[in-house]
């Protein structure tokens, strides 16, 4: 396909993936709200170490064999469709496999947080891997291609009703299994929905050359889906052995709300960005170099715009939206958003890597990472609590972003000379909004009118900055402008 069409296509890629995203997140934001008045903190912290525990043993056994199909070369549709239904049957093997680990873990989990509630708990949630696994692998050929039309839609409505069960039976449960139960029914929502959404119909299969072919690909997304755990879950694990169901509750709300910027923005443009760096690295390797400076330009600069407000008024939106007793969290929201920061920055990268098909550069790094993240958590969380376990997640996600921005020499040698004076233009729009912003918070009173005139104040002054110091964005920025003009008239 020409290089125009395939911009197109990451245009109405990203634009559908972006209206998805800010929905998703605001209903995920709404539930978060909703739930935070009607559950306590130890519930949270409960189904947040039922989810640990999940989180580990899926890492454990996942190849991630469909992110081989994306990056792939172009193959005929028998043979792609023979490979669909191979990843489609080791997936559904792997998930229940996944269902009877959590089962066996059930018990020794009780022991290690010495919390008996946990158990009951464990055995209905190693009902979702199982189910999840008969999900229509068919949605894969979709991001293939780079069209997301249809899958936007999915994601909606699986978010739509995710929030909607997990809500009414917050409203009739007023405990855990409000969550608990919300997230099983969901997770059977989904896996119906996913029919109803692609007319594709998998079908049990097994051929050995085309799951040798994932698998050899897998093998490193095995290694960066393991390492990546560590690094997003070792904290939970930590705060809630050291410091309690309640402590790990007030980190698990703040850690949302710190990521809801990455979430938002950064997950909307990989998502595109994957498969499209893997077709220009298939067919157009010339135009890589300008593909990836436009989108890291975009990113580092929305990545500004919306992490500095949240960090400068993390105590009003905690104070006005989740309620007084959950203060702690307006605190530690302040440290996790550097971390949603430079963990997005990182994200636009690793897509980048593993799109040219170097996932064991990606794992390398993750490796370093991980390891240097597990060394420093302990000492750090049982001297400083929470702050310490959110201080190292800032450490080591600029660690890692510096890694990836180091192989990005040799992959794409302009973007490496380039993006520090990206970086810069961010950095200096970052602070001039706040030193903005702070201004207007030292004559506003009421809680919401400090949220609203600071993030607003900060917003703009960020934007002035940015537009300002990059010529790159300014470029950007006319030329959506001026496209959107001329289908307006």
């Amino acid at each position: 396909m020409s290089e125009l069409s395939l911009t197109a296509r990451v245009r109405t890629g990203v634009f559908w993936t972006a209206a998805s995203t800010l929905l998703i997140q605001g209903m995920s934001l709404a539930r978060s709200i909703v739930l935070a008045r009607l559950l306590t903190r130890d519930d949270f912290g409960l189904f947040g170490m039922a989810l640990t525990i999940l989180g580990a043993l899926g890492v454990l056994t996942d190849l991630n064999l469909s992110a081989a199909v994306i990056a792939g070369k172009s193959e005929e549709e028998e043979k792609l469709h023979t490979r669909l239904n191979t990843v489609w049957t080791a997936e559904l093997g792997r998930r229940l496999l996944l269902s009877l680990l959590l089962l066996a873990s059930a018990y020794p989990a009780v022991r290690f947080y010495q919390e008996p509630r946990l158990f009951s708990i464990l055995l209905v949630v190693s009902l979702m891997p199982v189910v999840d696994g008969f999900q229509n692998i068919g949605l894969v050929l979709l991001k293939r291609r780079v069209r997301f039309t249809r899958v936007v839609w999915f994601d909606l409505s699986a978010a739509f009703v995710n929030t909607a069960i997990t809500i009414l039976l917050a409203f009739w449960t007023r405990n855990v299994w409000a969550l608990v139960l919300g997230q099983l029914l969901s997770t059977v929502g989904t896996a119906l929905l996913s029919y109803l959404f692609y007319p594709y119909r998998p079908r049990f299969a097994f051929d050995r050359s085309a799951f040798r072919q994932s698998f050899l690909f897998g093998k490193y997304i095995f290694i960066i889906g393991v390492m990546t755990y560590l690094t997003t879950n070792a904290d939970n694990i930590v705060v809630g052995k050291l410091r309690g169901t309640s402590v790990l509750g007030t980190y698990l709300v703040a850690y949302s709300l710190a990521s809801l910027p990455v979430n938002v923005l950064v997950n909307t443009l990989t998502k595109v960005m994957f498969p499209a760096y893997a077709e220009l690295g298939r067919d157009r390797r010339d135009r890589l170099d300008s593909a990836v400076l436009r989108a890291f330009s975009l990113t580092s600069a929305l990545l500004i715009l919306v992490t500095v407000p949240v960090g400068l008024l993390s105590n009003e939106i905690v104070q006005l939206f989740y309620g007084p007793r959950w203060a702690a969290a307006g605190q530690l929201v302040r440290i996790l958003i550097l971390m949603g920061l430079f963990r997005g920055l990182t994200q636009m990268i690793s897509p980048l890597i593993i799109g040219l098909s170097r996932p064991e550069l990606d794992a390398r790094a993750k490796v370093i990472e991980a390891v240097l993240f597990v060394a420093m958590l302990y000492p750090l969380t049982a001297r400083y609590g929470a702050a310490g376990a959110a201080w190292a997640g800032v450490l080591i996600y600029f660690l890692t972003f510096m890694v990836r921005l180091w192989f990005c020499k040799g992959l794409v040698p302009e973007t490496f000379r380039k993006v520090p004076g990206l970086l810069l233009s961010a950095a200096l729009a970052g602070i001039g909004g706040a030193a903005a912003g702070g201004l207007v918070l030292s004559v506003a009173a009421s809680p919401m009118a400090r949220l609203l005139l600071g993030s607003s104040v900060t917003m703009v002054s960020s934007l002035f900055l940015l537009l300002l110091t990059n010529g790159r964005l300014r470029r950007e920025a006319t030329e959506v402008m001026g496209g959107t003009w001329k289908r307006v008239r």
